[in-house]
């Protein structure tokens, strides 16, 4: 029976063991992006991916003049839609936390199954997110169970990642509450594949662009300070990334923290954004009763995940004054409130 065929035979009784096994062996002959795949299709057919989830969220676009940027905007009405329930039954474990592999074929996700591999000399497994914000978006959960952690090492880690899935965009949250977190209690990252994000189209400012240590340093035209850094040495752009993440969790230790996106493109070229985050600094009061949870690091990346609007009113104001909304939500939660000039000068070239 070829590899195919065996796929073919799963059913929704089959064991994580039994699944394993076959993702260890295309692991070996194909790679990393065919397991991904192999596991969205499993899922989509076993039913824990369904067509809802995947397409009935609105969207809207709203092109920005003075940025050159497409923000973007998603209704979840996916999620919005879903009543949790807390698993029961007599065989469920004790768990520490939604994302732990003990969640793993327990009641209410019998059909949940993940890929473990190898991440950075750490124990990683993949699974597919059960709300997808777009097609194959997958978290990587440390098996260990670990706080969150925003450092040099997740830089490393999502460089260790694209190496197996180059087609793929790489993100963390960030470390503190209400500053683009999610589970703080337990180290993960998120990957999409193919992503491109409305903060990767933005111009840099021309005063605000360095040469330093084999990288290039930019800030970009964005409503949140974000500084891009590419580089084809891995090395350096690893250290670099590191270096930009501490200089600012230094200045106010706690609260200071970062979310990253990570790519790596055709030429072997890695292009890391580090959007500086504070928890101080949220959605303004007069946006809330449209978006009142914290904004993660897709929505300060351009893209905003609304959950439906409570009347039509705000709805209409979604679709009349969207662009205005998803700039102020973001600009909202922008730390920098002073010259970006100036931070660029502070964070970048001054000696620390």
């Amino acid at each position: 029976m070829n590899a195919e065929e065996e796929f073919k035979k799963f059913s929704v009784d089959t064991s994580q063991e039994i699944f394993q096994a076959y993702l260890n062996n295309q692991f070996a002959a194909a790679g990393m992006e065919t397991v991904l795949n192999k596991i969205f299709t499993w899922e989509y057919h076993t039913g824990y991916i369904t067509d809802a989830k995947l397409n009935d969220n609105l969207r809207f676009n709203y092109p920005d003049k003075d940025t050159g940027v497409t923000f973007r905007t998603q209704i979840n009405y996916a999620r919005s839609n879903y009543t949790p329930q807390p698993p029961s039954g007599a065989k469920i474990p004790k768990l520490h936390c939604p994302i732990c592999i003990e969640n793993v074929g327990i009641p209410g996700k019998e059909n949940l199954r993940v890929f473990e591999f190898t991440l950075n000399n750490k124990a990683f497994f993949a699974q597919l997110t059960p709300f997808p914000l777009f097609k194959n978006h997958f978290v990587l959960v440390n098996k260990s169970i670990r706080p969150m952690i925003m450092s040099e090492e997740s830089v490393v880690d999502l460089v260790a990642f694209l190496k197996l899935a180059p087609d793929y965009t790489a993100c963390s949250n960030s470390d503190v509450k209400w500053a683009g977190s999610s589970i703080l209690s337990h180290h993960h990252y998120q990957v999409f594949d193919s992503l491109t994000l409305p903060i990767m189209q933005a111009a840099v400012y021309k005063d605000c662009l360095a040469e330093q240590d084999n990288t290039t340093i930019a800030l970009l035209n964005f409503p949140i300070a974000c500084l891009k850094i590419t580089s084809a040495d891995e090395k350096a752009f690893t250290a670099k990334m590191g270096e930009l993440i501490m200089r600012w969790k230094n200045r106010q230790p706690g609260a200071n923290t970062c979310n990253l996106i990570i790519t790596k493109d055709k030429q072997n070229i890695y292009n890391g954004y580090i959007i500086y985050r504070n928890p101080d600094h949220r959605t303004p009061a007069e946006l809330t009763e449209i978006k009142s949870e914290g904004v993660g690091i897709i929505e300060v990346a351009g893209e905003g995940i609304y959950p439906v609007p409570a009347n039509d009113q705000l709805m209409h104001k979604i679709k009349n004054n969207g662009l205005d909304i998803i700039k102020g939500i973001i600009a909202g939660n922008n730390p920098i409130k002073y010259n970006y000039l100036d931070f660029f000068q502070s964070l970048v070239i001054a000696k620390e």
